[in-house]
């Protein structure tokens, strides 16, 4: 109305500004598949000064460790609650953990994905190795318990299953497969892969035991 006084806009807090920053770096790598992320691309995505980003984070690489840290910190979070539950069997687990990881890769439009294959930076690199190495450990107890291993042995079985199960969500967008389906065929894999590990340690402590006599 006339005569009365224009409000200035708020300005931003500085972990707002970094928030905005970091939602736009998630933009810009959704947008341009492949391609190395730099300053100038997240401050065109932001509509802000090219200078600007350069005032919040010291490098593009800390921009896409937090990026990477808060795409997979629900679905990781998701997944422990899941695993903790007593009452879901191995089998659920497997599957209900597949579909979290289905879903957080649509949700993100494949932004989990893209930072994970194009983690050449260094310090990126290393949160995806941790990361990495985590699951497997975490199904590694999973495994352990359900079909009895060694630890050595429920380890290269979790690291078959959870690279496998990688791939297979990857697939399921690629070839646009029906998700439940996938689900149940890594399901059938991950029982077939302990089973068979299990068999194989029974047979192999039997050898030995034989020998032994």
């Amino acid at each position: 109305m006339p005569g009365m006084a224009t409000q200035a806009p708020k300005r931003m807090t500085r972990d707002d500004r970094r928030a905005s920053l970091i939602a736009a770096a998630a933009r810009a790598v959704i947008a341009h598949p492949g391609e190395r992320l730099t300053f100038d691309a997240v401050a065109a995505e932001a509509g802000v000064s090219a200078t600007l980003p350069y005032k919040y984070f010291d490098s593009i690489e800390d921009i896409t460790l937090e990026l990477y840290t808060a795409t997979v910190s629900d679905v990781d979070a998701a997944t422990d609650e899941l695993l903790a539950d007593p009452d879901r069997s191995f089998d659920d687990k497997v599957r209900a953990a597949f579909l979290l990881w289905c879903n957080q890769v649509e949700r993100d439009d494949f932004l989990f994905v893209r930072l994970a294959e194009g983690a050449n930076a260094t310090g990126l690199a290393r949160a995806v190795h941790r990361r990495r190495e985590r699951m497997v450990q975490v199904w590694a107890e999973q495994i352990e318990a359900e079909f009895e291993l060694d630890t050595s042995t429920a380890r290269l079985v979790s690291a078959s299953i959870t690279s496998g199960a990688s791939a297979l969500v990857q697939r399921v967008f690629t070839d646009r497969l029906d998700r439940e389906m996938v689900a149940d065929r890594l399901v059938e894999l991950a029982r077939a892969q302990g089973e068979a590990a299990q068999s194989a340690d029974s047979c192999g402590s039997g050898s030995r035991s034989s020998a032994r006599g």
